[in-house]
């Protein structure tokens, strides 16, 4: 009789408790195990372990709150806040996740070092490459005109009004370059005005290098009403000293002009001045003119440039949300 009890009882219990420690097991107790192993230095982890990274990174909130409770013999090496940074060094030391293939660097300068911080705006503090996707030859498109498969590409490296240029010249559009540039750019401000959002962490990454002192300026490929209304919609175009446009330099950033006119309207010293790109061409054009670079992962740029950025910038990060656990 009490025997059938405790097995009535048993049952019971496994039926109730089975699928709590069954999701508990998969959840804050393999992420506390992935932790602890990715704490060490000369971790490898295998490609299933890697790509379990970002149910991982999900359970750690979990896991911050679990782990007193349950009695682990392992203490964090940084604070619970910063365990996202933690799993985000770990996937920084995989050679075999293809969005980020990283050197091994650090994550970040040491900020006492940094007087000023440059920006790129699109895809590195604006989520916004999206909309000018296709956005030069959209226009040529709406003309009747088929453009060529390369010219995307190349547009995005120039300057807004050196891209409506070569537009006029390649198919003899009988626009002027500025009236094909408004055209082009009328569809996209409506989005500058409304639904742009910022990159995760970029409101308060930009408060805490504020804090430090450190002074802060946006230069960027894009036209100045645009970024100007984004900006200040988002609430942070305060935190900018200024803003600086390549068409107001004359050219864009295949050429170093436009980061060297920054530098002098920022007062700083070249080697204590960051840049900030996530295009690869970009960031190499501040690279070859001396600035100390951060490179920022953006998708939509593809493995290959993500493993471009990791291995030439002098610091790589996956998102601001970095900077913040540091």
């Amino acid at each position: 009789m009490a025997y059938s009890s405790f097995f009535r009882f048993l049952i019971l219990f496994l039926t109730v408790c089975f699928p709590f420690l069954s999701a508990y097991a998969s959840g804050p107790l393999k992420t506390s195990r992935f932790l602890k192993k990715a704490a060490q230095p000369s971790a490898r982890f295998s490609v299933s372990s890697v790509r379990e990274i970002p149910s991982l990174r999900l359970a750690a909130t979990v896991y911050q709150h679990s782990v007193v409770s349950v009695g682990f013999d392992y203490t964090p090496p940084v604070a619970p806040q910063h365990l996202t940074s933690l799993v985000e060094r770990a996937i920084l030391r995989q050679r075999v996740f293809p969005p980020v293939l990283p050197a091994l660097k650090p994550l970040l300068p040491d900020w006492e070092q940094i007087d000023a911080v440059i920006f790129d705006l699109d895809g590195t503090l604006l989520d916004s490459l999206a909309a000018w996707e296709h956005s030069g030859t959209n226009y040529l498109r709406s003309q009747g005109i088929t453009p060529a498969e390369w010219l995307d590409e190349e547009l995005a490296k120039m300057s807004l009004l050196d891209g409506a240029n070569l537009v006029k010249e390649m198919y003899n559009l009988p626009e002027e370059a500025e009236e094909i540039l408004r055209r082009t750019l009328a569809p996209i401000y409506k989005r500058y005005a409304t639904d742009l959002p910022l990159k995760p962490g970029v409101a308060e990454m930009l408060f805490h290098l504020k804090s430090l002192g450190i002074k802060l300026c946006v230069a960027t490929a894009s036209d100045r009403v645009l970024a100007e209304t984004a900006l200040e919609r988002l609430g942070v175009l305060p935190f900018f000293d200024f803003i600086i446009t390549c068409d107001e330099v004359g050219v864009g950033k295949r050429s170093s002009a436009v980061y060297e006119q920054a530098l002098k309207q920022l007062g700083t010293a070249k080697p204590h001045t960051l840049v900030v790109e996530d295009a690869p061409y970009a960031l190499e054009t501040a690279l070859q003119a001396g600035f100390p670079t951060l490179g920022v992962f953006e998708p939509k740029h593809g493995a290959a440039a993500a493993t471009y950025l990791s291995q030439t910038a002098d610091y790589y990060i996956l998102s601001f949300s970095s900077i913040l656990s540091r």
